[in-house]
């Protein structure tokens, strides 16, 4: 086997995969770089690997920790940063569902504040259903984010 034509291989996958998850490809290949890597790594080891500028792999790096998918840290003896990757399959699928979840769900949130503000007394049957589905899409993008 392979070993360095399978990890590329796994890398751009991942990357392929990424946007199903909303993220962009090179977050997604930073990600999967990270998740096999036994070591911790740094931006310039990313960069290189990759072949990326730095300011894609910080962005993205930054972005990944956000999300609680990737972990910075330092060597007393080094100034670098380092990073590595979660490697718990199902607290990385979770990290993903709250994202996904605050990007899907809270402009459906933000309509219904924004309607539920404007409602009033003298609402006709369409208006009236109107409120009650947006009402319902409320309550469950609510209850969404709390089993996230």
């Amino acid at each position: 086997m392979d070993f360095e034509k399978a990890k590329d291989d796994f890398i751009d996958l991942w990357g392929q995969l990424g946007p199903n998850w909303c993220i962009n490809k090179t977050m997604a290949q930073i990600h999967a770089l990270l998740i096999i890597s036994h070591f911790v790594l740094t931006t310039g080891e990313v960069m290189d690997h990759l072949k990326i500028s730095r300011d894609n792999s910080n962005m993205n790096v930054r972005i990944l920790i956000d999300w609680g998918l990737v972990q910075k840290s330092f060597k007393r003896e080094d100034r670098k940063e380092y990073f590595s990757a979660e490697k718990d399959m199902s607290t990385v699928a979770k990290c993903i569902m709250i994202q996904r979840c605050k990007k899907g769900l809270e402009p459906l949130l933000q309509l219904q504040e924004k309607y539920a503000l404007n409602s009033d007394s003298k609402e006709d049957e369409n208006q009236s259903a109107f409120n009650s589905m947006i009402e319902n899409i409320s309550i469950f993008a609510n209850k969404s984010m709390e089993l996230s």
